[in-house]
C-alpha cells in the first residue's frame, strides 16, 4: 500500500521488510559498483551517516552480502529488491549467490560418483581373483 501512493519515488525511499533500522532521517552517502558478474556484485560504499545500500536486483534466497568480509543480513526492499544496511564510513558491499542447495547436490552428486568408482573397482577386483573356465577350443 506505501508503495502506491503517488509520493513513493524508490530513488528517494525505501520499505524494507523486517527488523532493520529505522532511518527516517536523513541519510548521506554514496555508492559505486564496482564488479557486476552472474554470482557476485561488488559496491563501494562512502557513508557520512548509517544508512541503506539498495540494489536493484531481485531479492532471491542464495544471495548473501558482507561488508569488509563481515557477513551482514539481506533485507528485502520494496517488496523486491536486495538491501542492506551499512554503518558510516569507506567499505566494500559484496553479494555473493551462494544457494545452499546448489552445494548440497554437489556433495550427494560427489558421493554417488565416489559409490560408482568404489563398486567398479570392487567388480574389477573380484574379476581378477576368480579363475575363468577353461576355454573351449573349436571342434572339440
Amino acid at each position: 500500500a506505501l508503495m502506491s501512493r503517488r509520493r513513493f519515488n524508490p530513488r528517494e525511499i525505501c520499505y524494507v521488510e523486517s527488523d532493520a533500522a529505522d532511518f527516517t532521517g536523513s541519510i548521506s552517502g554514496s555508492a559505486s559498483l564496482v564488479e557486476e558478474i552472474p554470482n557476485r556484485v561488488r559496491i563501494r560504499a562512502d557513508m557520512q551517516t548509517p544508512g541503506v545500500i539498495v540494489l536493484s536486483d531481485l531479492w532471491y534466497k542464495g544471495w548473501r552480502a558482507f561488508y569488509n568480509g563481515s557477513e551482514i543480513p539481506i533485507r528485502k526492499a520494496n517488496a523486491v529488491v536486495r538491501a542492506v544496511e551499512v554503518p558510516a564510513g569507506r567499505g566494500l558491499v559484496e553479494f555473493r549467490y551462494e544457494p545452499t542447495e546448489f552445494y548440497l547436490g554437489l556433495c550427494i552428486m560427489a558421493g554417488a560418483l565416489l559409490l560408482l568408482v568404489v563398486g567398479v573397482g570392487i567388480e574389477i577386483i573380484q574379476q581378477r581373483r576368480t579363475p575363468g573356465l577353461p576355454s573351449r577350443s573349436p571342434g572339440a
